[in-house]
């Protein structure tokens, strides 16, 4: 009798175990409470980021359509508040010595500069709006380098005109802008844009031919004022009294 019970016990502990088996198996992925694990919890947010990711931010593309071949839907240098990506001045150069008439007017030919520009991409070929704010970007931050802004329009105008994305308009600019901070002569420079966009040249290609002209330009400049410098000293030298004139 005994061992009969001994079995009958042993019979109901092994049916216990196989029962509650796959509830163990559950609650092995969770954390006390049924709480996801920290690795879960990593695995979920990476999903969500993905998709965040992909689906971008509001008023701003994701990286699912850059991936797909939008070049201009790209969100311009600058898209964030504050001082613009890649760009070196918040105002033209000498601006604390401007009076208040000359800095209105040169915020208020900015400012139509852009409204002409959008108002003429209304009227004509269609732009995308992040096409066009990358461009009023290359525009302001051109002008706020020290690049007249009818000078800075003309080029980017003509960006548009042969379809540049933003992003290659905006190279060509802070390259200009480079230029214009070493004190190269912005007309000519602006000329040489764009004739160099005439002849159909964009990106790369054409912001190398920016920076070696620029270069070339610059180290004429070196030169001139070198030699300019060394003529003013010859003529204070020949000009100056030798020591022993001051006895006479």
């Amino acid at each position: 009798m005994h061992k009969i019970k001994m079995v009958l016990g042993l019979a109901v502990i092994a049916g216990l175990l196989v029962s509650t088996s796959p509830l163990l198996a559950q609650g092995q992925g969770k954390g006390k409470k049924g709480k996801p694990t920290e690795e879960q919890q990593s695995e979920q947010k990476g999903q969500v980021s993905e998709v965040q990711g992909q689906k971008g931010k509001p008023g701003q593309p994701g990286r699912g359509q850059l991936e797909k071949g939008k070049p201009d839907e790209e969100p311009p240098a600058g898209w964030g508040k504050g001082k613009k990506e890649g760009w070196e001045s918040d105002v033209p150069p000498g601006w604390e010595n401007w009076d208040e008439a000359s800095k209105s007017k040169w915020q208020e030919d900015v400012k139509q500069a852009k409204e002409k520009m959008r108002a003429r991409s209304k009227k004509g070929k269609k732009l995308s709006k992040a096409k066009m704010d990358s461009a009023c970007v290359a525009l302001e931050e051109g002008a706020k380098a020290g690049i007249p802004v009818e000078e800075v329009n003309r080029v980017v105008e003509k960006g548009l005109d042969r379809g540049l994305h933003g992003s290659e308009i905006q190279a060509a600019t802070r390259a200009m802008a480079r230029g214009a901070r070493q004190g190269i002569e912005t007309a000519p420079m602006a000329d040489f844009v764009q004739q160099k966009l005439d002849e159909g040249l964009r990106g790369d290609a054409l912001s190398t031919q920016i920076e070696a002209e620029i270069d070339r330009r610059h180290t004429d400049k070196v030169r001139a004022d070198a030699a300019a410098q060394e003529e003013l000293e010859r003529q204070k030298a020949a000009q100056a009294k030798k020591w022993w004139q001051f006895w006479k």
